[in-house]
């Protein structure tokens, strides 16, 4: 499939993606093009894993018709190693890619940067098709499995690349609490339910577009990478007459499906870890990690813990009435409707995001419009209500006056600190309880006959934080 639109549609290079399954065609181009290409004799399982790496990112990107951005910055592949991702260092992923472009297996677009506007575009690539040709005498491409190289630290201290770092006695406890709510998590039953086509062309891929545009918008031009760059869409088939839980793992996702109603269960892994921002342990923090954090609220209420439906809830217009609180105030009624019509909610709450994440009202334009721009819903909203973003832009500062200091200020990170703190709180609650809890950020996930202690532990523990009664949803 080629590319749609350009170089504007795009992957972010994952860096943890790489094909595992025995005989599936990448693994076996891995070794074909290593034997083949290969200049050294050290490390060679890093660097063909690094090839794998590669290979495996450039064929999820060709079967859903984009690039893939890369970085040829060494800042940007500074201690993954440390963390765990041998295979990630700008001597195995650049020299790999340098010798997969001059043999003609990859196509790039290289990169620039603009010192008078201060900014730029990475460079791109995709599969050649001299590389797809050696794919097709091998096994069907698109059965191929995937697997995700965990990191070896459940914290992440990040800046423009990521931080090595010593824990204090008040990290130790974090990453203690991590390594007992992992090991819990584990043990619990996690079923998606959906339909087989759910992983297919676009659609495996469409939630998580959403939030690496915003955040790469608001982060690269500052030079920082995203926590998690990409997902790697997991086949399922139909199959048998009832979704019973089938024991057995083979190391693949574990698929189960329903012939009847035409749907299949996928197993999510619930391991999650922490993401730290700008060198500092008091900004950002936020949990990451698990495949139903990339899924949207309509998909996440398919799941089931333990055999039970879901129940989510979450915190409305959190970060908008955290301001408020912060000041002693509170804010009545939806903050975001309170701005325009409520059917432009979700450029409202888009506009948030930007604007606490950005450092001026220049680049908060920027970065909204080119959202708008490349989200079709957004742009149709757009369109449809004639709405102008420099309009949005004023309307939303002239509504939230009282807490408008803290706009295009960057104060993002701070607030997803204290969120942070909270959800870490709720979850330690429920591990401690003995009940499976997921985490989105600012929305908790747990078994349908706890909602009620949900909410009341959401209210209880944000209150301790921050002194008021929270909004829920």
């Amino acid at each position: 499939m080629k590319p749609k639109n350009s170089l504007e549609h795009f992957f972010f290079f994952n860096k943890k993606i790489c094909s595992v399954a025995p005989y599936c065609s990448i693994l076996l181009l891995t070794d074909i093009l290593f034997n083949q290409l290969n200049r050294s004799t050290r490390n060679i399982e890093i660097r063909k894993l690094a090839l794998n790496n590669i290979l495996s990112n450039l064929f999820i990107a060709h079967w859903h018709g984009r690039y893939i951005v890369i970085s040829k910055s060494p800042n940007t592949y500074t201690n993954y190693s440390w963390y765990g991702l041998k295979h990630y260092t700008y001597r195995s992923i650049i020299e790999w890619i340098e010798i997969l472009i001059s043999n003609g297996y990859i196509n790039q677009a290289i990169g620039f940067y603009d010192n008078e506007k201060g900014k730029g575009k990475r460079s791109r690539i995709n599969a050649s098709e001299k590389l797809l040709r050696e794919s097709k005498g091998l096994k069907n491409s698109e059965r191929d499995s995937f697997s995700s190289h965990p990191y070896s630290k459940n914290i992440i201290l990040k800046e423009e690349g990521l931080l090595r770092y010593t824990p204090s006695g008040k990290l130790i406890g974090k990453i203690k609490f991590l390594d007992e709510y992992n090991e819990f998590i584990r043990d619990a039953r996690i079923f998606f339910l959906c339909d087989p086509n759910f992983f297919s062309s676009s659609r495996s891929l469409s939630s998580l577009d959403s939030v690496i545009s915003i955040y790469h918008l608001i982060e690269l031009e500052a030079g920082t990478e995203d926590q998690h760059t990409g997902y790697a869409p997991i086949k399922v088939q139909p199959g048998i007459q009832h979704p019973t839980i089938i024991p057995e793992h083979s190391g693949n996702p574990l698929l189960i499906t329903a012939e009847t109603n035409s749907l299949s269960y996928k197993e999510i892994d619930g391991q999650l870890y922490r993401v730290f921002n700008d060198g500092k342990f008091t900004r950002g923090g936020r949990f990451y990690g698990s495949f139903y954090q990339q899924l949207d609220e309509a998909d996440r209420a398919k799941i089931l813990i333990n055999d039970s439906p879901v129940v989510e809830v979450d915190y409305s217009g959190f970060h908008l009435n955290m301001l408020y609180h912060l000041i002693g105030k509170q804010f009545d009624g939806d903050p975001y409707s309170a701005v325009d019509r409520p059917e432009v909610r979700d450029i409202l709450k888009t506009l948030c995001l930007i604007v606490i994440n950005t450092k001026d009202t220049t680049q908060a334009l920027r970065a909204l419009r080119d959202v708008i721009r490349k989200d079709w819903k957004l742009k149709k909203l757009k369109q449809k209500y004639q709405l102008d973003e420099k309009d949005l832009l004023g309307k939303f500062e002239s509504v939230h006056s009282e807490i408008s200091r803290f706009f295009c200020s960057r104060v993002g990170l701070e607030l997803m600190y204290l969120d942070s703190e909270i959800a870490e709180t709720i979850l330690k609650h429920f591990t401690r309880r003995g009940i499976p809890c997921l985490c989105v950020h600012d929305s908790f996930l747990v078994p349908s006959q706890y909602e009620d202690e949900l909410k009341n532990v959401m209210k209880t523990i944000y209150k301790k934080y921050i002194g008021f009664e929270p909004k829920l949803k």
